[in-house]
């Protein structure tokens, strides 16, 4: 590991990312979409399955009691709830599982930065540089780092993020 590093281990990290983004200082963003996948770390199918359930059974529901018009009916406007409602509820259940259960594992960080998805930018005030840090093709400890030196005085660009692939 270069010896401009604060920490020996990534691991170590870790904490220094979740304070920092406790602090405002830096911004952790999702592509819900890719996260939400069978083989996301943090994506849990049965969430998704709960919403299909419901369309279903409230569709089943609307055929027993009105007949297929009806059906067709509450079958658009159940799709049209889930389009509207369930997605940004699907996405702030995974963003609680990142900020709970990734930031506070670094198993689970690391399988979920390899998998991509997330981006980290740098929001603090001050002598910090303008940094963002993109998953899977960047090295969010280099990122971290380049914060740390930069309270210090010793800031790295966004070039030397890219540089540490």
């Amino acid at each position: 590991m270069p010896e401009n590093h604060r920490f020996a281990s990534d691991a170590e990290y870790l904490p220094e990312l979740r304070r920092l983004i406790l602090a405002n200082d830096v911004r952790i963003d999702f592509d819900a979409g890719h996260l939400r996948g069978m083989d996301s770390p943090v994506a849990i199918e049965a969430e998704v399955m709960w919403w299909a359930m419901f369309i279903l059974a409230a569709t089943g529901l609307a055929f027993w009691w009105q007949g297929w018009e009806f059906a067709a009916g509450v079958a658009v406007a159940a799709g049209l709830v889930y389009a509207t409602l369930g997605r940004r509820w699907l996405a702030r259940n995974l963003r609680s599982r990142v900020m709970g259960k990734a930031l506070a594992d670094i198993g689970i960080w690391r399988k979920l930065w390899r998998h991509g998805g997330v981006s980290l930018h740098c929001t603090a005030a001050g002598p910090a540089p303008a940094l963002e840090c993109r998953a899977s093709n960047e090295s969010w400890v280099r990122f971290v780092e380049a914060i740390l030196q930069s309270r210090q005085g010793t800031a790295l660009g966004s070039e030397d993020i890219a540089a540490e692939r």
